[in-house]
């Protein structure tokens, strides 16, 4: 009996566990998950496999499914067209997903799940002590799906009452991992316009996460209402180092950025968030847009408290005010180094903040 056989018993019957031994289980088409009482628990990461040779490894095909996945390692090996991700989720479904203790080899996404533009929420979703290796390799982008290539993807609006809780994970670039692909990317709905609302990711947790090095964003979280986003150590991102934009009311705290060839800390869309005793180090040695700003940029926020974080730009501004920020205080922040100069455009001067070595331009240049 195969896997998708014992799965469809077991779903049949009640649901159950089907417990996998210290081998590899070969798949030839995706394993089918449809219903939400089956677990599947392997030996250890490093004991059990599901190797997709021809396909993805699992979809997710029935609204409410479960999928239930602890203890193994999944891999896939065919680069054609959406045949290496993962795990799957089907467009326009409240599905939920559990992933302890996993390894990720794919050639695609490791998780593709987007329901946006489709107002659909997200279901229960709780990603803990996974290593995500391997991903988003060189294919060609038309072989994602809308040409998305991030590895771990969730994008889609979020009911308060649904668990978002990614958390103790480890994300590693692989040296054949294509451009611009997210390492971590959490997305909502974004229709109604940038900083507009309505903040459709309603509560959820990104905590504790450990990047090793992007071909873009490490780490992308968007259109969040009352999140929690905690104690990331982020090394080597090829853009943006902690990149948390359109939010409303979310604790932004404790991370720490190291690397980031653009900005470090990139507050843009921001109301009413505390954003506080982060870290950035040595980031900004490349100006992609000609931004001009290698630390910390807040833009078109407002209310935000940003306080005790502390800031090292290789060059540009170590901070830029711009884009029409209020009513941001910003104080008690320290910056190192040599590049101190502080940027405020003409149409950002009522915030509060305690900068010295200010410069001030009549507009905002900044983008």
């Amino acid at each position: 009996m195969n896997i998708q056989q014992a799965y469809d018993q077991l779903a049949r019957s009640g649901g159950g566990i089907i417990p996998l031994g210290k081998k590899t289980y070969t798949l030839d088409k995706p394993l089918n998950i449809h219903a939400n009482n089956v677990r599947i628990i392997g030996a250890g990461m490093e004991q059990s496999m599901i190797m997709a040779t021809s396909c993805n490894a699992i979809e997710i095909t029935k609204k409410n499914a479960t999928l239930y996945l602890q203890g193994l390692t999944v891999r896939t090996r065919n680069p054609l067209p959406m045949k290496g991700i993962g795990v799957y989720v089907h467009p326009k479904l409240t599905a939920n997903i559990t992933l302890l203790e996993c390894k990720f080899k794919t050639v695609l996404n490791s998780v593709y799940y987007r329901n946006h533009p489709d107002k659909t929420s997200l279901g229960n979703i709780l990603i803990r002590n996974c290593h995500f290796v391997k991903a988003s390799t060189k294919t060609p982008r038309d072989h994602y799906y809308e040409g998305l290539p991030h590895k771990v993807m969730l994008w889609g609006a979020k009911k308060q009452s649904k668990l978002l809780d990614v958390s103790y994970n480890k994300f590693t670039k692989h040296p054949n991992q294509r451009s611009g692909a997210i390492e971590l990317c959490i997305w909502g709905d974004p229709s109604k316009g940038k900083g507009d609302g309505p903040y459709t990711l309603r509560q959820g947790m990104v905590v504790g996460n450990v990047f090793k090095g992007a071909t873009r964003e490490c780490l992308a979280v968007s259109d969040h209402q009352k999140f929690v986003v905690a104690f990331n150590d982020i090394t080597d991102s090829k853009r943006v180092g902690l990149y948390v934009i359109r939010g409303y009311r979310s604790d932004i705290l404790s991370n720490v950025v190291r690397g980031s060839l653009y900005r470090g800390h990139r507050l843009a869309h921001l109301r009413e968030c505390l954003w506080s005793w982060n870290e950035v180090y040595d980031s900004g040695a490349e100006d992609n847009t000609k931004v001009g700003v290698g630390g910390m940029h807040i833009s078109y926020s407002h209310n935000n408290i940003v306080t005790n974080n502390v800031i090292r730009a290789v060059k540009g501004y170590a901070v830029a005010v711009n884009n029409g920020s209020s009513g941001n205080r910003v104080f008690n922040n320290r910056i190192l180094g040599e590049n101190k100069t502080v940027f405020v455009a003409q149409n950002s001067r009522s915030n509060e903040h305690d900068f010295r070595n200010i410069r001030h331009e009549g507009r905002s240049r900044l983008t």
